[in-house]
């Protein structure tokens, strides 16, 4: 991540640690998970993640995703009777 930093110092830019995320993937349990800091602030590990309009959990499975999907089907059938 420090390498990270420094190449967008390069470029005039930097990390907006409040979007960012970190996810593990893997799919067996994940015993000792790293840590990441950011300008001093540790970024904290998420069960699922959001990529390009899909969620993914951390075994990269669909069920979020699919569950999501869902939800918002549900959401405008009923919207629809009415």
């Amino acid at each position: 991540m420090s390498r990270h930093e420094q190449y967008l110092k390069t470029i005039v830019m930097v990390t907006n640690v409040a979007k960012t995320e970190r996810i593990m993937f893997s799919r067996k349990p994940i015993r000792d998970p790293i840590t990441i800091v950011v300008n001093g602030i540790e970024i904290k590990p998420k069960q699922t993640v959001k990529v390009v309009g899909l969620t993914f959990d951390e075994n990269l499975g669909w069920a979020p995703h699919i569950e999501k999907v869902k939800q918002k089907a549900r959401y405008l059938l009923f919207k629809m009777k009415f």
